[in-house]
C-alpha cells in the first residue's frame, strides 16, 4: 500500500477552490500550512497533500486525475513509502 506526500502547485488566487476539490477526493488528505515571514507568496500557490491508495497503479491514476483539476499547475512527489502490495 503506497503512501505519498505531494506538493500541489496551483494558479495564484485559486488555492481555496482547489483545496476544497482535493478534500473531497477519497484517499487524499489536505494539510494546513503556517505562513512564515518571507514565504507568504509561495504559500498562496502550494498545497501539501498525502495520498493513500491500494496499489502503485491506483496512485499513479489518482495523481493524473488531480492534475486535471482546474487550477492545478503541477502535482509533485515529495515522499513515497511503499509497503508490499497484495495481489488480489
Amino acid at each position: 500500500m503506497p503512501i505519498g506526500g505531494f506538493v500541489v502547485t496551483v494558479v495564484p488566487g485559486r488555492k481555496d477552490e482547489v483545496k476544497a476539490r482535493l478534500s473531497s477526493v477519497k484517499g487524499c488528505d489536505v494539510y494546513e500550512e503556517e505562513a512564515t515571514p518571507g514565504n507568504e507568496r509561495q504559500n498562496d500557490a502550494q498545497i501539501v497533500i498525502t495520498l493513500d491508495t491500494e496499489t502503485s497503479d491506483a496512485m499513479e491514476a489518482l495523481v493524473e486525475d488531480l492534475k486535471g483539476i482546474e487550477g492545478v499547475i503541477t502535482v509533485d512527489l515529495a515522499y513515497l513509502n511503499v509497503e508490499d502490495e497484495v495481489v488480489r
